[in-house]
């Protein structure tokens, strides 16, 4: 029990995205002998191989075929992504007169007051351009950049009575002072290996900083992200890994939460292409 709770708070810790989760999940495969399939090349099946495909690095169907054919077809499906906040394009924006703050919108079904007071950070992945093409870079600040500062009480006398969040002007986090004006399109840059006029997009998420707890008896009390991602780690590694490598055929499929009916979701080509 201490070791696969440990392996998961590892897998939670170093996949403050979607874009990471994806990536932990194709190293795993890779590592368990899976081949990868690209959506640009003819496929060659085989019997008894084992294979894998992604799409835009945030959704991945892993897929295994019997030696001897097949009588039955299981599906695991789960998602890869977690309920946060999105960075807008060109999100620094002067508060006060003194700070810089971020401008975000919500991604997914949140609890707003959760994100208050606690250490955040900023990951994802930036497209940019590498010898006369465009390359994409995962992106992890991996230090506490950001915070959404609750306000004192005599501002808001009525907040342990009940409060409607306005996440555009509730929940904008603060990322430093007005000099830090410019310091994270050019620590973008530094993270991606290359000159700020050479980034050309950038898809950046907020996430806590503050490291999952346990019980006495190991069991993952508080775990961040712990609203899909807990659910992509149990299905990506026992079943999708484990149970592929023994028998039968099992697509796993992960998906964005709030994209499930449109470019890389349950109800898209990427995953019907896998029944043609």
């Amino acid at each position: 029990m201490k070791q696969e709770v440990a392996s998961f708070l590892d897998y939670v810790a170093h996949s403050p995205t979607v874009f990471q989760a994806t990536q932990q999940a194709c190293d795993m495969l890779d590592a368990a002998g899976f081949t990868r399939l690209s959506e640009h090349e003819a496929w060659e099946i085989l019997p008894g191989g084992r294979y894998y495909v992604t799409r835009n690095r945030s959704a991945l169907v892993a897929f295994a075929v019997p030696e001897n054919g097949f009588t039955h077809c299981q599906i695991v499906a789960s998602h890869g992504d977690s309920p946060t906040f999105k960075l807008k394009a060109h999100a620094e924006g002067e508060a006060a007169g003194a700070y810089i703050r971020l401008d975000v919108e919500p991604y997914g079904g949140m609890i707003m007051s959760t994100w208050f007071d606690r250490p955040l950070s900023i990951a994802g992945r930036a497209l940019v351009r590498e010898d006369g093409r465009l390359v994409t870079r995962l992106i992890d600040l991996d230090r506490d950049a950001a915070l959404i500062p609750n306000m004192p009480i005599h501002f808001n006398r009525d907040i342990n009575s009940g409060y409607s969040y306005n996440p555009q002007t509730d929940m904008l986090p603060l990322f430093g002072g007005k000099d830090a004006k410019g310091a994270l399109a050019a620590e973008i840059a530094a993270k991606a290996g290359a000159k700020e006029e050479d980034v050309v997009a950038c898809d950046l998420f907020l996430y806590n900083r503050q490291l999952s707890q346990g019980a006495a008896n190991h069991y993952p009390l508080g775990v961040k992200q712990v609203h899909h991602i807990d659910d992509c780690y149990r299905k990506d590694f026992q079943l999708v890994i484990n149970y592929l490598l023994r028998d039968g055929i099992v697509i796993q499929i992960e998906f964005h939460n709030i994209l499930i009916c449109q470019k890389h979701g349950i109800r898209t080509p990427f995953c019907f292409l896998l029944f043609i």
